[in-house]
């Protein structure tokens, strides 16, 4: 595989499609040169044709080998298909698990993901895998470099790593293009990600100080646009233009998303089948995965309150909206919420979930607690401000607390990354 790999790649990097064509007919037929035609194909901007060459070769015979699964990871990798990508590449690793290419083709998929998937830990956990299985070969520490480069906090040991593991792929590797290009990528800009990350965090506590009140303000005027009318005072937030918001908000996000999918040649129906069943392969592998997706789930657990009874404590005693209609959200909020997750991670993952993490368990209840409470004295129309004063600030900290599940998540994933196995 890794000649006549490395042939193709040289002559299409050279530009000579042509002659690449020529040799994978020269190799025959089977399902590894259709693999080499359609990775040409990609390398010409040719998606379509790609993606029928891929599936004319994994049709062909019986069950593909572990070098084809890897090869199909890397066209995906680089057609944009990150789903497809890791999915071969865990195919790959699981029926060849002492093969480091294996896991260099899912390392370096999760590697290309994971700024919207969060995958990085796993990316390097793989690329740590083929480093102690071939520490020898470039692309295993060219895997290393780029998994790690690929975390958010691209800073101290972590970026000191990175470089130094591309510097050992460009040792293994002179003259690669591949490596060379990731090793100037990481070089520069030393001074830039501080910067970043200082202007990160400013915009984020900006964004949730301001933020209830832009949701307010953006409500009532959906709510004056469309001639909805609103109870109380002119100030009070409009709950329906709220709700309409965030309707159109959601919307928005899954056209978006769809269009992605289309540009690349797929299908949204098909797309969505294969993220689900990625997630649930990645999320539920093991004890080590549940915690930390559990972790993940209780930070945004932590959030709800201040979101969903937030406004009604803003509002203030007097003035607050009808407490049936945050009621109703909570209970809305909880079954689409609970059926979503089962839908998405399959039957009986929740309640796994919430065996092996107390964390999330927690944080469940207490966020429980504070919503069905403040709707409660809202309903007895308890005027006490005091008693409304305390409900802010245990809204306030408790939407801080969801800091503490992160942290948690941060230390769980670092510790499975750096395992390597």
């Amino acid at each position: 595989m890794s000649d006549d790999l490395g042939h193709v790649i040289d002559l299409c990097e050279r530009g000579a499609f042509a002659e690449a064509f020529a040799f994978v007919c020269g190799l025959g037929a089977g399902p590894f040169p259709l693999l080499l035609e359609a990775l040409i194909h990609t390398r010409q901007a040719d998606a379509g044709t790609a993606r029928e060459l891929i599936d004319r070769a994994l049709t062909l015979g019986a069950s593909p080998d572990s070098d084809s699964l890897i090869l199909t990871a890397m066209i995906f990798r680089e057609l944009g298909d990150i789903t497809q990508a890791i999915s071969f590449g865990l195919r790959a690793t699981e029926l060849s698990p002492q093969d480091w290419r294996a896991h260099v083709a899912l390392a370096r998929a999760m590697a290309a993901g994971s700024s919207t998937r969060g995958q990085e830990h796993e990316a390097e956990r793989a690329a740590r895998r083929a480093v102690g299985l071939a520490p020898e070969e470039a692309f295993a520490h060219l895997a290393l470099g780029e998994a790690l480069l690929a975390h958010v906090s691209f800073r101290g040991r972590v970026r000191e790593e990175a470089v130094a593991a591309l510097k050992r792929a460009a040792e293994l590797a002179p003259g690669n293009p591949e490596i060379q290009k990731a090793l100037a990528k990481a070089l520069p800009s030393d001074d830039s990600a501080p910067w970043l990350g200082c202007l990160a965090l400013v915009a984020l506590i900006a964004f949730f100080g301001a933020g209830h009140r832009l949701i307010e303000m953006a409500g009532n005027g959906i709510a004056d646009l469309l001639g909805i009318e609103r109870n109380g005072a002119d100030d009070t937030p409009s709950v329906p233009g709220i709700l309409i918001l965030i309707a159109i908000c959601v919307v928005a996000g899954v056209v978006v998303r769809v269009i992605r999918i289309r540009r690349r040649g797929d299908r949204p129906s098909v797309a969505i089948g294969r993220r689900r069943a990625l997630s649930r392969d990645l999320h539920f592998a093991d004890e080590e995965s549940v915690r930390i997706a559990s972790a993940a789930a209780a930070a945004v657990v932590c959030m709800v309150p201040f979101l969903v009874t937030g406004f009604l404590i803003a509002s203030g005693p007097d003035d607050a909206p009808t407490p049936i209609l945050s009621l109703l959200g909570v209970v809305a909020l909880s079954v689409l919420g609970w059926s979503a997750v089962r839908w998405w991670f399959g039957p009986g993952q929740v309640w796994r979930a919430l065996r092996v993490s107390r964390l999330l368990t927690v944080c469940l209840l207490v966020s429980y607690i504070l919503m069905i409470g403040t709707v409660l004295l809202s309903w007895a129309e308890v005027s006490d401000e005091g008693v409304w004063n305390a409900l802010m600030v245990l809204h306030f900290v408790w939407f801080a607390a969801g800091l503490v599940p992160m942290i948690i998540k941060g230390r769980l994933r670092r510790r499975r990354a750096e395992s390597g196995n």
